[in-house]
């Protein structure tokens, strides 16, 4: 008998304590007789009738009582903290190839504006100081560390600063074109 405001694992602790102590038997009483259900007349809390249908709780059988009453406390916080996480770890992908990706597509803002100034290179230096900001580019770019999985979007950005470098050759061969074509008209 106890008090029905009487703690739970306490329930266990005390129905284990007479367990292993009226288990065995007595003069009176055979081998696992008491504690029982049997002799009841006082109603049973659902905690006993648990302990006599299935015995210990599984962490209580092989932890001690503070770390098993620890852990069933933490279970009942692991519980939401994982409902919390589930989405979290279902986007934790889309997030870090989007953080790869980032550290790759903020290059190209640089790469807009070298191309812009070779769109408005009007001289043969103009070109040339754009040819050597993109070659700067390039070094800096070389320096930049990802993963072999994203490796392509690196790539594409070489490739379309290795474009504006052609586009600014082509620039160039076409003015010293019609520089040429200006000296003959002039013969």
């Amino acid at each position: 008998m106890a008090r029905a405001g009487l703690h739970p694992a306490l329930i266990d602790e005390l129905l284990a304590a007479a367990t292993e102590v009226h288990g065995p038997g007595e003069l009176f009483s055979e081998p696992g007789e008491f504690p029982s259900t049997k002799y009841l007349d006082l109603p049973l809390s659902p905690e006993a009738a648990r302990f006599h249908r299935s015995g210990m709780r599984f962490l209580r059988r092989y932890l001690p009582f503070w770390a098993a009453t620890l852990a069933r406390r933490c279970l009942i916080l692991l519980i939401p903290i994982v409902t919390l996480l589930i989405p979290v770890l279902r986007f934790a992908p889309q997030v870090y190839r989007w953080g790869v990706r980032r550290r790759v597509y903020r290059w190209y803002k640089h790469l807009r504006v070298i191309e812009d100034e070779a769109d408005r290179a009007a001289s043969p230096g103009d070109r040339a100081r754009v040819l050597a900001r993109l070659d700067a580019l390039e070094r800096k770019i070389s320096r930049l560390k990802l993963p072999a999985a994203h490796a392509e979007s690196l790539y594409h950005l070489k490739n379309h600063i290795d474009l504006v470098r052609r586009l600014v050759h082509r620039e160039r061969e076409a003015a010293g074109a019609i520089a040429g074509c200006g000296m003959r008209d002039a013969e």
